[in-house]
């Protein structure tokens, strides 16, 4: 989590930003440097992100950053994270907003609900969404993590609303990999209500 998007929060950040944060505001350092949130970044890709708000970057346009799947849509400002991280990402904002009292925005946290999904050794409360932990991870279908994860032939290169959708499992994906909350009307984890029963 950018230290903007917890610092402008607080007021030290209106009346003066990053350094004023800094010399006046111990909440503010105690979470600057929590370790939970400080972890190891390529200084290109750390420098693009900024304070991006996280995202499916879909635009034919969008910068890749080589051989690291990470994306960034510089005109829609939206940073889109490997998918191996996207679950690290929202127990972060999660312990963030728990640890600190930040406000996530409702539509950041659809897209971490989406990404809640990745399958872990261990329950984590920041991922459960209110279920056992141990009996979603034993009814979780096992990947290959050096697999890529979509073999469901859909994709994210344009973003769809729910009369596009052809199948339940179409939905499904397009809620889980692209974030796209408003196929969750009643945020209940179940797109398209009516050809998912």
């Amino acid at each position: 989590m950018p230290a903007y998007d917890f610092g402008r929060q607080r007021q030290c950040w209106q009346d003066g930003g990053r350094r004023s944060c800094r010399a006046n505001d111990p909440v503010f350092r105690q979470g600057e440097a929590n370790l939970q949130n400080l972890v190891p970044s390529v200084g290109e890709v750390n420098g693009d992100r900024s304070n991006m708000r996280y995202g499916m970057a879909v635009r034919a346009d969008a910068y890749q950053y080589g051989q690291c799947q990470a994306k960034v849509d510089f005109p829609e400002r939206t940073f889109q994270p490997p998918a191996n991280v996207r679950g690290d990402i929202a127990r972060i904002y999660w312990y963030m907003r728990d640890t600190y009292g930040i406000q996530i925005s409702r539509q950041q946290q659809q897209l971490f609900q989406a990404w809640r999904r990745a399958i872990q050794d261990s329950g984590n409360r920041y991922v459960d969404g209110g279920s056992s932990p141990i009996t979603e991870i034993a009814n979780a279908p096992r990947r290959d993590p050096f697999k890529p994860q979509n073999d469901s032939g859909f994709n994210c290169s344009t973003r769809k609303i729910y009369g596009q959708m052809r199948s339940c499992a179409e939905a499904r994906y397009h809620l889980t990999q692209y974030g796209n909350g408003r196929l969750d009307g009643d945020n209940n984890g179940t797109p398209c209500e009516a050809i998912c029963h």
